[in-house]
């Protein structure tokens, strides 16, 4: 609570929301209940933050972006954006993280991840592939999520399919509905487009950054020639 204190303090009570699982069932009710068809759940039952002894917030670690937009839009009557850049919780950067999401904003891709998607019709190489209750196996795709932007109508595609009561893993959700919508959704890598963006061999889904290779990382970054140094870098993940 007392870090939550300070962020509010430092950035303004109006852009600090927190969401738990009272406000998850307002935006989608029946919600945990629809989480209870999943299959395999059984196998995640040690991590933390558990409802029903299940891990929601880890499984629907994408949904935490889109419930706050949908409150906010709700609340506010607002006019949507045309984009969304989302981060977990465990991505660090040095530099200028908005200059980062400017580097991209020529490309019109309906979704941005650091890497391309992958097809996965088994588990083998994704433990997380059975964890769905929608999607025919041969529909299935993966792509890290850690950073990630999503065009408005895709967005509202992934919100309607929660809604609808379909519900597979975070990093299944929005590029398994990007292919299947492939007549107008396009997928693309953020590495692939700007890989200075991210830092030397600092960016994956099972690294464990510490502060002192942070330190490391950024005064490198800051050696480089002015005229050749990238806006910024992203790092994950950070272990803090």
């Amino acid at each position: 609570m007392a870090a939550l204190r300070r962020l509010r303090a430092a950035l303004g009570e109006e852009v600090v929301w927190c969401l738990d699982a009272r406000r998850f069932e307002a935006v989608w009710p029946g919600f945990f209940a629809q989480l209870r068809s999943l299959p395999t759940r059984g196998d995640y039952t040690a991590h933390r933050g558990t409802m029903d002894n299940f891990p929601w917030a880890w499984v629907s670690c994408d949904l935490h972006a889109i419930a706050a937009i949908a409150m906010h839009l709700n609340a506010h009557r607002c006019e949507p954006w045309e984009y969304v850049w989302t981060l977990d919780w465990d991505v660090g950067w040095h530099g200028d993280l908005h200059g980062i999401f400017e580097a991209f904003s020529s490309n019109d891709a309906d979704l941005l991840t650091p890497e391309l998607p992958t097809a996965h019709p088994n588990a083998s190489g994704y433990k997380q592939q059975p964890l769905r209750n929608y999607l025919a196996d041969e529909d299935v795709r993966k792509a890290l999520i850690s950073v990630s932007r999503l065009s408005w109508r895709l967005l509202q595609r992934s919100f309607a399919s929660v809604a609808a009561g379909k519900h597979a893993f975070c990093e299944t959700r929005a590029p398994s509905l990007c292919a299947q919508e492939g007549a107008w959704c396009v997928h693309k890598s953020l590495y692939e487009l700007h890989s200075e963006l991210f830092a030397p061999a600092s960016f994956s889904c099972c690294n464990r950054i510490e502060p002192p290779r942070v330190a490391e990382l950024r005064a490198a970054w800051e050696e480089l020639p002015v005229e050749h140094r990238p806006v910024g870098q992203l790092i994950h993940r950070m272990h803090t």
